[in-house]
């Protein structure tokens, strides 16, 4: 029974999936979607029906991609094909010959060539994934790569990218060996040590381009195929998809985030620690010697990290196709070929083994070295580097000298820098005259000059220019041999080096009608039309206006109270003048500042419902606002730098952290918050404001002002993002730094008693940088797609008015010093009441 039972119901699935079934997910023929009694096996047919079409939605109908590539124009194809030819062949030349040279010579087998002979291959790999395509295309016109072929590059390339980034911070940790302990160096970077890194870094590497490459490759690509890059990168394919991307690019901004930022850790921690050990080398030799064993990595690292951050990190809104494919050029063509040139131009060692190599060979062409070769070989110099005796070695003119180039250098900029931005703005500015620069091209303006006679107000103008440019060079170098000097040839060099540059474009705006006129209407154009704007707030409900004004008040009273009693019994009591409490007193000042800056407006928008600020207004909120945040957040950096010598180094704490030096360290981040906020505030209001003055928030902030703006804010968006991923990463590889020598310092603590004591000194520290750094994080450096104004207004509640009142809370609640301190005051203040 069972048997006929089996056969009656595979019988029934093979007709039900003979049945055909329509796009709409209704099958036709005997089995329908709405029939009031099926059977298990038309049920099981209806559900692989399902699953089918499912798979058809999510299929992709695009079977081959278009790589627009750098440039349609056909007079760039082939000088771009030669240049990127000629890339590619020292690419392939360069790293072929690292490795070479590393396996044949036996002084090069080390970690550190080891991992470098690594590297060459990995930039050899992801350059070979992406220029061969790119030459090819450029030579035959035939820009179309098939899907898998780009699910290939895409794969080869992210993965051998991702290689190189661990090889570099592996790399870094074989440096950190070699300097802070040479004498372990050898049982440390063991043969399988250097494997086990080498292999790490290739699994991470390819595990990374598998999630990459299936992420991406998993969308439907329904659309349009033409891929607006020179080759498969993630960020255009994403663009393509018909999908809903934003999970796609949150990975990988979440993925990329962390390979850069475990990796760069590696690296800054590492070169913490060299830099610590170098400083201990009493040596000047020494010191040289180490550092030049760094010199070469530490400038890959700068080239690669620089434009991968700048490709990956950049806040969505702001980033554009054409400037991510000028970045990618640069890390995927030019980086690979730059690694070999500078670690072979930068290492004795590398360039001792090329010479070694090159004379065996040649011995073996010839029998014998060459003649001119032993000559060059003996004519070859040995120094390798300069002293410049500079202007003079006066101490009494040092100082003068350096504020007098540094004035002159600042005009250099700004008057050619505004010159730059004043021709490249104004359309009536792009003529013959204006697109010209030093030497030939001066010779360029003169005739071209002579070719518009009919303008000679222009003449003057030129022949100044071109007088004093030519009048110091002939001066200096078509004089007699004889008549030479020195000093004389020193003060010529001064004012064709530094002064020049000062006075061309002074020459040519302030005798320049065209260049006058222009910057009169580009300041015009550029001032704004609104004069006050309209603070939203939180909320218009008039019910809820009463109770946020009492809410917010009782904190800002409490911010008050708190921070200012922390400093007044800091002030007060004698035992809290240490470092520690000097520092908290200043963070109390900021906390009070920069919550004042905010709150009091806030308070007066819920109770009078006048919601209107000024234009100035706005600009001090903003300003004062960013400068005490920034303060805020590198003196939570140095308190966590405090409490490093405090723990690590208790018996040399009050050598270390002197009254200058807690001076220096407070003054220095007040000085840089204003630093910072005058950035912030001028980049933000020399932007044009015509349209609406709403300000989606309830301060002054910059997002909030940005939006507002009708002038491109492309610039404004980099900077903040710059200035505030400096402030945060810099400021927490301070504090993780600290943070992780004072928890191995911890662990070496015999008495569980000692460590529990060495922990309370940091508890309350690390509870305010959690609190304010988490806020922060989400505020600014979350992804601009994420951007919401409702989440970003309860973020900022939190970090401008709440964290400020929490911080004395922190402090005084976890703190016996502070509560000590703070019972003698109230005794006192009940004996003054009394008497």
């Amino acid at each position: 029974m069972e048997v006929a039972r089996e056969k009656e119901e595979r019988s029934r699935d093979r007709k039900a999936e003979e049945d055909e079934i329509d796009l709409n997910g209704e099958v036709k023929g005997k089995l329908t979607l709405d029939g009031p009694n099926l059977s298990k096996g038309d049920e099981d047919a209806i559900q692989r029906g399902k699953l089918k079409l499912t798979s058809m939605e999510n299929s992709t109908e695009v079977t081959t991609f278009i790589l627009l590539g750098l440039t349609d124009d056909p007079k760039l194809q082939v000088p771009l094909l030669l240049v990127f030819l000629f890339i590619y062949l020292i690419t392939l030349v360069g790293n072929c010959g690292i490795m070479v040279i590393i396996h044949s010579d036996s002084h090069l087998h080390t970690p550190m060539y080891f991992f470098l002979s690594n590297l060459s291959f990995v930039d050899l790999g992801y350059s070979s994934a992406v220029a061969p395509k790119m030459v090819a295309a450029l030579q035959s016109g035939n820009k179309v790569i098939s899907y898998n072929g780009c699910a290939a590059q895409l794969f080869l390339f992210v993965g051998f990218a991702t290689v190189e980034v661990y090889l570099l911070a592996s790399m870094a940790y074989d440096r950190h060996a070699a300097i802070c302990r040479p004498l372990h160096y050898t049982s440390t970077m063991t043969t399988g040590v250097c494997a086990l890194l080498t292999i790490g870094s290739y699994i991470c590497g390819f595990l990374n381009a598998s999630i990459h490459t299936a992420n991406t490759f998993r969308l439907s690509f329904c659309g349009s195929n033409e891929i607006n890059h020179f080759f498969c990168d993630v960020p255009p394919l994403l663009a393509l998809s018909c999908s809903n991307t934003y999970i796609s690019k949150l990975f990988v901004f979440c993925v990329v985030g962390f390979n850069v930022f475990f990796t760069f850790m590696v690296i800054l921690i590492s070169y913490l620690f060299i830099y610590i050990s170098i400083q201990r080398i009493q040596s000047a030799e020494g010191k040289r010697k180490a550092f030049s064993t760094c010199a070469s990595h530490l400038t890959a690292v700068s080239i690669f990290y620089g434009s991968v951050i700048f490709m990956y990190l950049q806040p969505s809104s702001s980033q554009s196709m054409d400037t991510d494919k000028t970045a990618s050029v640069f890390y995927t063509v030019v980086v690979p070929m730059l690694n070999p040139l500078i670690y072979s131009l930068r290492n004795k060692e590398v360039k001792n083994a090329l010479w070694k190599m090159l004379n065996i060979l040649h011995s073996q062409s010839l029998g014998q070295p060459h003649k001119s070769q032993l000559i060059l070989m003996e004519n070859s110099t040995e120094v390798t580097e300069f002293i410049l005796v500079g202007l003079t070695d006066d101490p009494k003119l040092q100082i003068p000298l350096f504020t007098i180039f540094s004035l002159l250098y600042l005009i250099t900029l700004l008057g050619n820098l505004g010159m730059i931005n004043l021709i490249l703005l104004d359309a009536r500015l792009h003529t013959p005259s204006f697109i010209t620069v030093e030497n030939f091209l001066l010779a360029s303006m003169a005739y071209d000059r002579y070719a518009a006679v009919c303008k000679p107000l222009h003449y003057t103008t030129t022949m100044t220019t071109v007088s004093i440019f030519y009048g110091t060079g002939i001066f200096m170098y078509l004089q007699p041999s004889s008549s030479h000097s020195m000093d004389t040839d020193k003060i010529a060099s001064v004012f064709y080096t530094m002064v020049i540059p000062m006075l061309n474009p002074l020459v040519y705006s302030l005798r320049n009608k065209e260049v006058k006129y222009n910057f009169k209407m580009t300041s015009m154009e550029n001032s704004t039309e609104v004069n006050e704007f309209r603070l939203l707030g939180l909320t218009d409900t008039p019910e809820l206006q009463v109770p946020l004004f009492i809410i917010f008040t009782l904190i800002y009273l409490v911010t008050l109270m708190g921070n200012l009693g922390i400093i007044m019994l800091i002030l007060l009591d004698s035992c809290l003048h240490t470092p520690m409490y000097f520092f908290l007193s200043n963070l109390s000042l900021v906390d009070c500042a920069y919550s004042s800056a905010v709150t009091p407006k806030v308070m007066a928008g819920f109770l009078t419902g006048d919601k209107v600020i000024s234009y100035g207004g706005c600009v001090a909120q903003m300003f004062f606002f960013v400068a005490f945040a920034s303060a805020d957040c590198f003196l939570l950096a140095v308190m966590a730098y405090d409490r490093h010598a405090a723990v690590c180094k208790p018996l040399h704490y009050t050598s270390t952290v002197t009254t200058r030096v807690c001076a220096q360290m407070s003054l220095g981040c007040h000085v840089w918050g204003l630093v910072e906020s005058a950035i912030h505030t001028g980049f933000t209001f020399c932007l044009s404001f015509c349209r609406s003055n709403v300000v989606h928030h309830f301060f002054c902030d910059i997002p909030a002002i940005l939006a507002l703006s009708c002038s491109d804010i492309y610039t404004n968006e980099i900077v903040l993002f710059i200035l505030a991923a400096f402030n945060v990463l810099f400021a927490l590889t301070v504090i993780l730094t600290s943070y992780l020598f004072i928890f191995i310092a911890i662990l070496r603590m015999r008495s569980a008693e000692g460590r529990k004591k060495a922990f309370s000194t940091c508890a309350s520290h690390l509870t305010s940088v959690t609190i304010f750094y988490g806020t922060v994080i989400f505020m600014y450096l979350q992804p601009s797609s994420s951007h919401s104004m409702d989440n970003d207004q309860l973020a900022s509640v939190f970090y401008t008015i709440i964290v400020p009142m929490l911080n004395p809370i922190v402090y005084s609640l976890r703190n016996k010093e502070v509560n000590n301190a703070f019972r003698k005051a109230i005794k006192k203040m009940k004996v003054l009441l009394s008497t």
